[in-house]
This record gives structure tokens, C-alpha cells and sequence, in this order.
């Protein structure tokens, strides 16, 4: 198992994360961690399910950049929003399990090579990861739900609050990057132990 990849991989994933714009685009990290992984698919089982649950982030994360396209070319608020918690629902849906089965094919390789500084913290590092996980794709989205209070004909009054939007952005991005930069050492030490 070549770790340094591993790590490479969630040093990508900890990048900030706007809305459906990713700085670094998190499909490089799904890939070398598919790289990781392809060898130990044909006599392992746990890799070969981590692989295809990395796979799967893989193509979801390719959908994303193509939306990011998308988005640019049509300028309409609303597209960004849909397009938002479209892959908020979809990278919760498929990214929990993906971790998982990672996690999973580590504790695994942990009890093969008896690794106990490993095996006492692979639980602590996996809960942590999926939190984490689920909190920066909840603040990357959240900003984008003020613009469902853009031009609402239903209303008696103003309560347009889609301006507060670019000061929520920057308010998620810091947040997130403070509570991704915690918890980076955290994940480092953890496949730098395995």
C-alpha cells in the first residue's frame, strides 16, 4: 500500500470548497487513491470495494467539474443552487460508503500487519472523517439556499437576502478551511502510521 498516495489524496479533498466549485478539483485525489488501490483489487476483497465506491466518487466528481461549466455558461442563480444540492445529496450518498470501505480496507491491512497504534485509532479517524466530510459539504451548500428567497412573488414584503451570498461563501470557506486544517494532521498521522 503506498501511503504517500493516500495522503496526497486527502491533502486534495481538505481544499476549500465553494458551492460546487472545488479549488482542487477532488476527482485527482479519487484517482491516486484508485492507483492505491488497483493491485490489491484481485486478491483483496475489501480493496476491490473500496475501489469501485472510489470509483463511483470519481465519476461523480468529473459530473461536478462539468457542472462548474455549465454553471458559467448559463448565468442564472437558480442553476447554481440546483446544481449545489444536486451534488450535496449525491456525494453524501455515495461518499459516506466510500469512506467506509476505506476505512474498512485500513483496518483490514491494520490487523493483517498487527499494526496496534493503527488499529486503536482507525475508528476515532473514520468517525471523524465521515463528520467532517458531511459538515464541509453542508457549508459549501448552505450559502447557496439564500437565493431561494431571490424575487419570491408570494411575499408581502422585501426579504430578498441572496446579497448576503458572497459574505456567507467567504464565512463557509474560512470556517471549513480552519476545521479541515484540524483535522489534516489528525488524518496524516493516521496512514502515516499504517
Amino acid at each position: 500500500m503506498r501511503k504517500i498516495l493516500l495522503i496526497i489524496a486527502f491533502i486534495i479533498f481538505a481544499n476549500p470548497l465553494a458551492s460546487n466549485v472545488d479549488v482542487l478539483p477532488d476527482l485527482f485525489g479519487y484517482i491516486l487513491i484508485m492507483i492505491m488501490l488497483s493491485k490489491h483489487t484481485y486478491y483483496d476483497a475489501q480493496a476491490k470495494s473500496a475501489y469501485k465506491c472510489t470509483r463511483n466518487m470519481a465519476i461523480v466528481s468529473a459530473f461536478k467539474l462539468a457542472s462548474v461549466y455549465i454553471s458559467t455558461m448559463v448565468v442564472d442563480d437558480t442553476i447554481s443552487l440546483v446544481f449545489s444540492f444536486v451534488f450535496f445529496t449525491v456525494e453524501l450518498i455515495f461518499g459516506i460508503p466510500f469512506l467506509l470501505k476505506l476505512f474498512e480496507y485500513c483496518s483490514q491491512r491494520a490487523l493483517k500487519s498487527e499494526n496496534m497504534k493503527a488499529i486503536k485509532i482507525v475508528d476515532g479517524v473514520k468517525i471523524a472523517t465521515v463528520v467532517l466530510f458531511g459538515v464541509r459539504l453542508l457549508l459549501a451548500t448552505a450559502p447557496d439556499f439564500v437565493l431561494l428567497t431571490a424575487h419570491d412573488p408570494l411575499s408581502l414584503y422585501d426579504s430578498d437576502l441572496s446579497h448576503f451570498r458572497p459574505v456567507l461563501i467567504v464565512l463557509s470557506v474560512l470556517i471549513s478551511s480552519i476545521v479541515t486544517l484540524a483535522w489534516l494532521p489528525l488524518e496524516s498521522y493516521f496512514f502515516a502510521v499504517l
